[in-house]
C-alpha cells in the first residue's frame, strides 16, 4: 500500500445529522439513472440514482462553504491549483444507491472531464439506514471505511484515486457528490 496515497484521501466530520437532513429536503422526486462514459447508462459497471444538486441561494451559499472546506483541505495536502465547482458544466448531484445499486472501480478523469482535480463525497444518509453500500478506494486503506460511513462525512480524494461502491444489501445510501476543477494535469 502507498502511504503517499492514502495520507491524501480525507475524511472530515463536517456536518450534523440534522444539516444533512436540510440539505436532503432541498432534493427533489425526480431521480434518472446513473450514467458512465459518453452518458450511457451501463448497470454492469454503475447502478444508481441521481439528481442534479439546486442552484438556488441557499444551495449556492452552502456551495461556497463547501468549497472552503476543500481549498483548506486541498492546501495541506494536494496544492493542486483550483478553481472551485462548475457548477453549469458539471455540476454537484444527488446520488442514491439503493438495493442492488453499485458502481465499480472507476477513477473520476478522462478527456472529458480533464480540468477535474479533486472529487468530493459528502454523506448524508445515517450509516445505520442501510446495509452494504461501503465506499472503497483502492490501494485499501486499513480502518478507514467505518469513518467513511459516518452522516455528515465529507471524503475528499484527487479524481486519479480509483474507488468504488459496493452493493446495497438493504435501504437505500444518499451521497452528494461534486468535483473541484481547475487547470488540467499536465
Amino acid at each position: 500500500m502507498s502511504s503517499r496515497i492514502a495520507y491524501r484521501i480525507v475524511h472530515k466530520q463536517l456536518l450534523s445529522p440534522m444539516q444533512c437532513a436540510q440539505i436532503l429536503s432541498w432534493k427533489e422526486d425526480f431521480w434518472t439513472p446513473g450514467t458512465v462514459d459518453n452518458h450511457i447508462a451501463n448497470l454492469q459497471i454503475r447502478k444508481a440514482s441521481i439528481q442534479p444538486f439546486p442552484l438556488n441561494s441557499v444551495a449556492l451559499s452552502f456551495l461556497r462553504d463547501l468549497e472552503k472546506v476543500v481549498y483548506a483541505a486541498n492546501q495541506q495536502y494536494w496544492n493542486f491549483q483550483l478553481d472551485g465547482f462548475v457548477l453549469h458544466d458539471d455540476p454537484p448531484q444527488f446520488v442514491r444507491y439503493q438495493k442492488g445499486d453499485h458502481y465499480e472501480w472507476h477513477i473520476d478523469h478522462d478527456h472529458r472531464s480533464a480540468t477535474r482535480k479533486l472529487t468530493c463525497i459528502l454523506q448524508l444518509s445515517d450509516d445505520k439506514s442501510y446495509l452494504g453500500g461501503d465506499f472503497c478506494v483502492f490501494p485499501p486503506v486499513e480502518g478507514e471505511q467505518k469513518k467513511r460511513r459516518l452522516q455528515g462525512t465529507l471524503i475528499i480524494l484527487p479524481v486519479y484515486v480509483p474507488h468504488r461502491v459496493l452493493p446495497i444489501i438493504e435501504g437505500y445510501r444518499d451521497v452528494l457528490v461534486g468535483w473541484m476543477h481547475g487547470r488540467p494535469f499536465s
